[in-house]
């Protein structure tokens, strides 16, 4: 059918994907590195501004210039702080965050490509965190490949006193940026003895940079397989489970809840992976306690975006009226967004309210080209289906059709 029916199927983009090692979990939350930077309302003005810069830099593909407003020594100062047992007067430590750089480098790119792909990339909001000491701007990636925030940690920097972000937060996985790659850090140093031969989980860590490469060269499949057979201690790690499920994703439903009921019961008491638990539920046809998940996400994000996906959760519960009301709200609060106008279209038609329904093709025709509008709608959909099948049959939509 041609109406997207939003998945919350998550796609873990640009720099994770980029860095072909990853590590173990270890609680670092003992270790969190505070910024100090006072609540004031031109500390406000100066926070929504980057966010501003941030947000025209990715729209306008300069991918160089978003990079200005990211703090690489900070960064790896947090790195530090977070890995105080690594020696980072070694060379190979030093390559290793030279990689790490480079790969976050890549990061504005990936988001670019996003956006190229008809996804989108919008300043949500920004934060102060009292306890941090410091602001946070909250950023939304929709894409065909789904949804996902990254909350941005911002400094003052001392010697050119402009804004900074120095850290991300990444929903989907649930932790700092800095915190997955100071694992990486850490396992490379446990993994290897002094004389250089490779331990146990050293081979398990090799396998698994195997998989990522697998994935990005568009082999899910083979990512997926290589990953099914590591079964030392990295395989237990959270991060490691949700990569393995984004894979598993493109394989079927079968494979991806597998997956994530791997990750529930190894970590299914962590609050972070309540994301991955939408799709959970969506797939075990559990739709109350999906929506619960979405009413979680929205109260911490502070996002009527997620409307969207409460509607789209309601549209396949064929709780039709309340689907309706909520792509209303989105039609109505984002301009041109043609995912909610085309399922507000046809839940329109899905229940028979053709006249609402002609008036509204009236509007989306100011906005778009009639015949582009009719091959949407008289199209079938990769299953070979079409919702507005009996609409396109009536006669209000015959006229509608072929009026000048």
């Amino acid at each position: 059918m041609p109406i997207f029916l939003y998945s919350f199927r998550k796609y873990l983009f640009g720099s994770f994907l980029l860095i072909s090692i990853l590590s173990f979990s270890q609680n670092t939350e003992k270790k969190r590195v505070k910024d100090t930077l006072s609540n004031t309302l031109a500390n406000d003005l100066k926070v929504k501004a980057l966010g501003d810069s941030l947000q025209n830099a990715i729209i306008n593909y300069e991918s160089e210039k978003f990079l200005t407003y990211f703090s690489n020594e900070e960064f790896i100062e947090r790195l530090k702080k977070l890995n105080t047992d690594a020696d980072y007067e070694d060379n190979f430590v030093k390559g290793l965050l030279s990689g790490v750089l480079k790969g976050f480098n890549a990061f504005p790119n990936r988001i670019i490509s996003e956006l190229k792909a008809d996804g989108y990339y919008d300043f949500v909001n920004y934060r102060y965190d009292e306890y941090e000491q410091t602001y946070f701007i909250l950023f939304r990636l929709y894409s065909q490949s789904g949804l996902n925030y990254h909350d941005y940690r911002i400094r003052k920097n001392p010697d050119t006193g402009d804004f900074e972000f120095t850290d991300i937060y990444i929903y989907l996985t649930g932790e700092d940026f800095s915190q997955t790659l100071g694992r990486i850090i850490t396992f490379t140093m446990n993994s290897s003895n002094s004389k250089g031969k490779t331990l146990k989980g050293f081979q398990d860590f090799m396998q698994l940079e195997k998989a990522i490469k697998a994935n990005q060269v568009g082999n899910p499949q083979r990512g997926y397989y290589i990953m099914e057979k590591i079964k030392g201690d990295i395989s237990k790690d959270k991060f490691f489970l949700i990569l393995k499920s984004m894979m598993a994703a493109n394989l079927g439903d079968e494979e991806y809840l597998k997956s994530l009921e791997e990750l529930f019961a190894i970590h299914g008491d962590d609050p972070t992976i309540f994301l991955n638990k939408i799709d959970y539920y969506l797939l075990k046809g559990m739709n109350y306690e999906a929506v619960e998940c979405v009413e979680k996400l929205k109260k911490i994000t502070e996002d009527d975006f997620l409307n969207y996906s409460k509607a789209n959760i309601a549209y396949m519960d064929e709780n039709y009226q309340v689907a309706l009301d909520n792509y209303k709200y989105i039609v109505d609060n984002y301009e041109g967004f043609f995912d909610a106008q085309s399922s507000y279209l046809a839940i329109l038609t899905v229940l028979n309210r053709n006249d609402e329904a002609i008036d509204y093709l009236n509007t989306l025709v100011e906005e778009y080209d009639k015949e582009d509008l009719i091959e949407y709608l008289e199209e079938l959909d990769e299953n070979n289906e079409n919702v507005f099948e009996d609409f396109i049959k009536t006669e209000a939509y015959k006229t509608w059709k072929t009026a000048e």
